[in-house]
């Protein structure tokens, strides 16, 4: 695969491009998703006192009489003071299963900048499933202490550190880019701390860089676009270009998609590539696309990214003689903003608010109650991150010291999700999954909606796929 980046300037053609920029320009100026700027980000400085939330009554119940954890503080009912971890000490485990001394949850995902949706939905879906079990594990509270991944690896690294070394995390859940896990990895896996991934898809964390305490709650790169690159050669064309941002993910993405599609009989014409968080002018790539005349064309972006792209590429008059197919995170927020652009294209996900499920529909009722807004597309992903969470806590009966058996409690574990059931791979740490295609219609009222096109199930991750295939393919 071509790790190139593409750099063309040629000038448009079927659109000129000053007229493609003028009609273009609501697409690119000032938008974003609606759903998750209405999360409080706070002020990225957390500590144990300013930043934590806690059991809603804040008080438990030790064998020796009652334990009431206000302020940080925890008192024990002889009277004897149990120092926190806000102010750096350590207590044993016995201790801390008997006095209620909070479990630590690390949220470490982008509340900025473009991505700023997937970590603030993330966050809710964190949330809404700690709330669902009244705020405890096995009679400790949960405390959150929420960081910014930023834009740089290297910010993401230094956030990861603070939650370590200074807030003494149980678990950190989050971490939204694929480039950003990489440079945290050692540094975790050295300091034996658990960390739940609620999004960045890194095929790396199944294969060469797995770690027995890294976990994955999203997807796969590769295991999501795999099944679409399938679907799409038999049902969208046989000659295809590929694009996506220029970083680990989007090429991960892309290859994943170029496997399946060239497993159906597909050729990939060409693959561009363009920055990571800093394009939002597509015409020099979508002149590209016109020029190699595909019969389909497959991107890979996501937050604001999404919206920006569907919509140029109607714009640029292309999706009527090369229809699109994405992995793109689609939900209703994000509909409503790109309107009719989005009509016709076909995506691949995890999880969509259209999956008639029991489960899917009390999450979609249960956040709407809770938040009073749309489900998020990566919300599910918080939410089946905290799942595992307690069922690691669970697993160990309340013990958070022991950070091997911590991790091994989570192996092999199965979770009744909003998307379906999803199975923790115990040799890799991988998830087995469901995996649907969908295709964005017009639905009897009008709105637009995803209607579901295939359902790929127990999908494994990208290794076993490109060895195995797609089980009942």
């Amino acid at each position: 695969m071509s790790e190139a980046s593409s750099k063309s300037n040629e000038s448009t053609k079927g659109l000129k491009r000053r007229d493609f920029l003028k009609k273009s320009a609501l697409a690119v100026i000032g938008t974003s998703l609606s759903a998750g700027f209405l999360a409080a980000c706070g002020d990225n400085t957390a500590t144990s006192a300013a930043s934590a939330t806690t059991a809603a009554a804040g008080a438990t119940t030790a064998a020796a009489g009652a334990t009431t954890a206000a302020a940080g503080a925890t008192t024990a009912a002889a009277g004897a003071s149990v120092t926190t971890a806000a102010a750096g000490a350590t207590t044993t485990t016995v201790a801390a299963a008997a006095t209620g001394a909070p479990i630590k949850v690390g949220v470490l995902i982008t509340f900025t900048g473009p991505y700023t949706v997937i970590g603030n939905d993330v966050l809710d879906g964190v949330n809404l499933y700690f709330s669902s079990i009244g705020n405890q594990i096995a009679g400790r509270p949960i405390q959150i202490i929420k960081e910014d991944e930023g834009s740089t690896p290297d910010n993401a690294l230094q956030r990861a550190k603070k939650l370590v070394e200074q807030d003494k995390v149980d678990f950190i859940v989050g971490i939204a880019l694929t480039n950003d896990y990489l440079a945290m990895r050692d540094y975790l896996d050295q300091n034996k701390t658990v960390l739940i991934i609620a999004n960045a898809g890194a095929n790396a964390v199944v294969t060469d860089k797995f770690s027995k305490y890294i976990y994955r709650a999203s997807f796969g790169n590769g295991q999501y676009t795999y099944p679409l690159g399938l679907y799409a050669s038999k049902n969208m064309g046989k000659k295809a270009v590929l694009l996506a941002p220029d970083y680990a993910a989007g090429k991960e993405a892309t290859s994943g998609f170029g496997a399946g599609f060239k497993q159906g009989g597909g050729t990939v014409l060409k693959e561009i590539y363009s920055a990571l968080g800093q394009t939002t002018d597509y015409a020099p790539f979508l002149t590209q696309v016109q020029d190699a005349k595909p019969e389909m064309t497959y991107a890979f972006y996501s937050g604001v990214d999404t919206i920006n792209w569907i919509k140029q590429y109607d714009q640029f008059g292309l999706k009527k003689t090369m229809p699109l197919a994405g992995n793109f995170a689609i939900d209703e927020n994000s509909l409503a903003q790109m309107g009719s652009a989005a009509e016709g294209v076909v995506y691949s996900s995890t999880w969509a608010v259209t999956l008639d499920t029991p489960a899917n529909k009390k999450f979609i009722a249960d956040y709407k109650a809770k938040f009073k807004k749309d489900v998020g597309a990566t919300v599910c992903f918080g939410y089946d991150a905290a799942q595992m969470v307690a069922a690691a806590v669970n697993g160990t009966k309340g013990d958070t010291a022991d950070k091997v058996k911590l991790a091994a409690a989570m192996e092999g574990i199965k979770l009744d999700s909003p998307r379906g059931t999803i199975t923790v791979n115990a040799k890799n740490h991988g998830l087995v999954q469901n995996i649907y295609n969908w295709q964005i219609v017009k639905g009897s009222d009008g709105k637009l909606t995803s209607k579901l096109v295939k359902t790929w199930e127990n999908v494994p991750e990208i290794g076993d796929l490109l060895a195995n295939g797609l089980p009942n393919a």
